[in-house]
């Protein structure tokens, strides 16, 4: 299954308030949005609010969509990145940025994220 420019309105329009409601702003990027078409949906998702949480974020995003987290992965640069797979075998790709300026510690976030790291999807 691919994605299709067409898709992305109405996708972007259905999970902007899933991401505004948790703190997030949502774009689209990758090889959908240039060439018109991919294999998978390239997410980014950028810090609009302290206090935010972006597991919960993206565990929203997966449930609003039907899909499923296949893989979630932290790193030490403030960011959260996760693979959701859709029924229809479709695959989302987001990546889930904090703001270095904010209250959080990239520290601070590595340590709350890492433990989820280690259990099964």
């Amino acid at each position: 299954m691919q994605w299709f420019i067409e898709d992305l309105p109405d996708f972007l329009n259905m999970v902007e308030p899933i991401a505004s409601s948790n703190g997030f702003l949502l774009s689209a990027y990758g090889s959908t949005v240039r060439k018109g078409r991919g294999r998978d949906l390239d997410l980014i998702a950028v810090q609009a609010r302290t206090g935010v949480t972006p597991k919960y974020f993206v565990e929203d995003l997966a449930k609003a969509v039907g899909g499923k987290v296949k893989h979630v992965e932290a790193s030490l640069f403030s960011e959260l990145c996760a693979l959701i797979q859709l029924p229809d075998g479709r695959l989302i790709d987001i990546q889930v940025r904090l703001s270095r300026c904010g209250p959080q510690n990239s520290m601070d976030i590595y340590q709350i994220y890492s433990e989820d790291l280690n259990r099964p999807i």
